[in-house]
């Protein structure tokens, strides 16, 4: 049959033929084909494609009002308009092709200097979107002032790139000024002792400890200082030669002064706190097993047992301890070693056990999308529901009476609660608007949940006002809500100027636990429902994250950064903890001094001084504020196929009712490398190499040519190859010359040219497996130089 006769043949072409399309590893799957478009504003073309359009108007509403603060202080205008390509999930984001890496859970946002394009995604939460979109446009105002926008100028050896404490730092500064997350890491390094020197920073704490450099730096010689050091910067090999030219003093006498200012800070807070274990027993420690993370405890009803995350095996697994001692009883659950446990949840987790405490229930990544997964505790079996609606899922809560699983989900750039019928397979939508909803939590007759959301007074999503501008809203601000899964109705519970979070009833319902971060350090709290008085009952050094209790709230666990890492604790009697006084930290007071929330300091100011302008209609999608934009007039319009001025004028990228102008993407190449040399020598003459590299901006499709050019053809070594990545199957076609010249007795020359076609394809399953094959046209002709011999030639076609 013929089936048995290419079967052979087929066999021979699985093989890893070539490593152009993926590096060894992880795979980039492409589930799902995107048609883009995009819209214009003052100074950034943003991408998108299907129910992401508000999303791009929201990344252009704070990209243009982060870029009001980074041109004063960098005193610094982009030389190029800068690409943002917004994703509608981190699902979607992972398929980017915008550079060749897989991005896992912990990637937020990637900028890429090939063509300085900024890839991002949008997971439900505006707050940490916009921050995400501050830092990223620091690298990308980075990239045009450094290297013009493009990593040529670095390969040519015309720059030098800064060191990763510096990059980072800086944009994480730029992007909060400073919060209280930056506190706690750099509070627990300093009260430590381990702060690195400065050129160390690189390998220890680039994000935290660089941007409390620059806040030093900032808070010393004035923010001005910061945009001459990144000036100074362009063209030097020695980034402590920046500093020395800038501050007049070198990397060692800068960490002495920046030492001492966080000790100043900082060290007065021993006295007044306590650190975590002194309060609770200690389950965990991350400095006997390597790890970095041991967080999102879920403790189980009966209060004998405690599943968590940690990276202690290099993988993020779930693991089984008894809550008494804190004896490791298994590993429950290994992650990122398959298609269906992808990736569990870390930066949004969430894990609850059933009301018998036989299985708990977790959120991960499987395949295209999220499921709910539940796992038998004693057999290790896994059950899931695939969410084939949802982009997202996480933050699982199991109902008392063990018939759902209430949990977050994400679809077009919302995140709202959602039931899972457990019975049916069923899944419910309980909340349905543009706001951040999360942290949910029964109550113990199962009629209610808790929430945390940053709704504000918008109770009810159907009845929003038209007028309602997200970026107007305070976003920042999360409260803790109730709500009613009989009525759908929704109470507000908190209203405060802090963050509050991980609610939790207590078993008679008559109060709730949470945390917040009202001192500055996340501690716990607690709420009568009766009277609305809420009162702290720790103060701790470090903070107190992701709480849960058993039934009875007996035992609370939670997790805490200390030392360096994350460690689960456990506290007794929670219900019965005193009311404690808690003294506002230094970061608090200088908040309340300039009148500031806790959560930002320096870009609401920044905002704030740009420009006011009217405000703009958004049709199509839900409104967002423009107070940030600083539109110019009377610039020329070009046309979208010709070089766009950096600065555009309104009417070229608004319609004369005031909306955004949605071009379609249009496949266009342009260079990301070209890199050559030239040379002479008496036998060839002239000779010259030269590379090439070009993409479409989405960066699905590749070309790469090389030519070795040498007198003429027959003596050149030339390449060309094609890649198409933009669907799960990828394919590419090149073609080749290579000539090598020989010589043997005495002045025999000899040319062996090889030359011909290669054909190859790669189809990924999952990010661990895919499946490769390719197809060579091969030609050797071996030419004799010296003698008048005919030429030997070989043709095959091989895998």
């Amino acid at each position: 049959m013929w089936f048995t006769r290419i079967l052979p043949i087929l066999l021979a072409l699985f093989i890893c033929y070539s490593q152009t399309v993926y590096g060894f590893g992880k795979n980039k799957v492409q589930y799902k084909s995107f048609q883009w478009k995009y819209i214009q504003s003052e100074h950034f073309d943003i991408y998108f494609y299907e129910g992401g359009l508000g999303i791009a108007e929201f990344t252009a509403a704070a990209a243009e009002s982060a870029y009001v603060q980074l041109r004063r202080d960098f005193n610094y205008d982009i030389k190029e308009r800068i690409v943002w390509i917004v994703y509608n999930s981190h699902h979607d984001f992972r398929q980017s092709n915008v550079i060749d890496p897989y991005y896992d859970e912990f990637t937020k946002g990637v900028t890429e200097l090939y063509k300085n394009r900024i890839a991002l995604p949008f997971e439900g939460d505006y707050a940490f979107f916009r921050r995400v979109i501050h830092h990223e446009l620091v690298h990308g105002v980075m990239n045009d002032l450094l290297y013009g926008g493009s990593v040529q100028s670095l390969l040519m050896g015309e720059a030098v790139q800064p060191p990763l404490w510096v990059s980072e730092g800086l944009a994480e500064f730029q992007a909060v000024g400073w919060n209280t997350d930056l506190d706690m890491a750099v509070r627990d390094a300093t009260l430590n002792n381990s702060l690195p020197p400065i050129q160390y920073l690189e390998y220890y704490s680039p994000y935290q400890g660089g941007a409390s450099v620059f806040k030093f730096i900032a808070d010393t010689y004035g923010r001005k200082k910061i945009g001459e050091i990144l000036l100074k910067s362009r063209g030097k090999v020695s980034f402590e030669g920046v500093i020395r030219s800038s501050l007049g003093i070198g990397y060692e006498e800068l960490t002495r002064r920046w030492h001492n200012y966080l000790k100043k800070q900082y060290w007065p807070e021993v006295a007044n706190r306590k650190e975590p274990a002194e309060i609770a027993r200690q389950l965990t420690d991350h400095t006997r097993n390597s790890s970095n993370i041991n967080t999102v405890p879920a403790i189980s009803p009966q209060g004998d047992k405690i599943a968590f995350l940690s990276d202690r095996s290099g993988y993020i697994n779930i693991y089984l301890a008894s809550a008494v001692d804190g004896r490791m009883l298994k590993t429950l659950v290994k992650g990122n070693r398959s298609e269906n446990l992808e990736e569990i949840h870390v930066t949004r987790p969430g894990m609850s056990f059933s009301p018998d405490g036989k299985k708990l229930v977790f959120a991960a990544k499987s395949g295209a999308r999220d499921a709910i997964s539940i796992v038998d505790v004693k057999s290790g079996k896994i059950k899931q529901y695939s969410l084939r609606d949802l982009e997202g899922a996480y933050t699982t809560s199991w109902s008392p009476n063990g018939d759902a699983i209430a949990f977050v989900g994400t679809r077009r750039g919302q995140s709202d609660l959602y039931l899972l019928n457990l019975k049916s397979g069923e899944v419910r939508q309980l909340t349905d608007d543009i706001f951040t909803d999360t942290s949910p939590s029964w109550s113990a007759d199962g009629r209610k949940l808790l929430f945390t959301s940053d709704r504000g007074d918008f109770l009810d999503g159907s009845r929003l006002p038209e007028d309602l501008r997200m970026s107007r809203h305070d976003y920042e601000q999360r409260d803790i809500y109730l709500l009613d899964l009989t009525t759908r109705a929704v109470e507000r519970i908190t209203a405060t100027p802090w963050k509050e979070a991980s609610p939790l009833f207590s078993p008679d319902g008559k109060m709730i636990a949470y945390t917040s971060i009202r001192n500055g350090i996340s501690n716990l709290y607690l709420y009568k429902l009766e009277t609305g008085e809420t009162y702290p009952v720790t103060d701790v050094i470090s903070g107190i994250h992701n709480i849960q209790w058993d039934r009875n709230a007996n035992k609370l666990v939670f997790s805490s950064l200390y030392r360096g890492g994350y460690d689960i604790f456990v506290l007794n009697n929670p219900l019965e903890l005193p009311e404690t006084h808690v003294s506002d930290t230094r970061f608090i007071r200088e908040m309340q001094e300039e009148s500031l929330p806790v959560y930002a300091r320096d870009w609401k100011p920044a905002a704030a001084e740009s420009e006011p302008v009217k405000e703009k209609k958004l049709a199509g999608s839900a409104p967002f504020d423009f107070r940030s934009y600083v539109f110019k007039e009377n610039r020329k319009q070009n046309t979208v196929t010709e070089k766009q001025p950096v600065t555009l004028a309104e009417k070229t990228f608004l319609d004369n009712e005031g909306n955004y102008k949605i071009r379609k993407y249009k496949l266009k190449f342009s260079p990301d490398v070209v890199t050559g040399t030239a040379g002479y020598d008496i036998f060839f003459g002239f000779s010259g190499y030269t590379f090439f590299a070009f993409s479409d901006l989405l960066g699905d499709h590749k070309i790469y040519l090389n030519l070795n050019l040498v007198s003429d053809l027959k003596n050149s070594g030339l390449s060309a190859l094609y890649l198409n990545q933009k669907r799960r199957l990828n394919f590419g076609i090149g073609g080749y010359h290579q000539a090598w010249y020989f010589s043997n007795f005495g002045n025999n020359y000899q040319r062996y040219r090889n030359f011909g076609a290669n054909f190859l394809l790669a189809y990924p399953f999952s990010k661990f497996n895919r499946l490769e094959m390719g197809l060579n046209w091969y030609n050797v002709v071996l030419e004799y130089l010296t003698f008048n011999l005919p030429d030997e030639r070989v043709s095959t076609i091989m895998p």
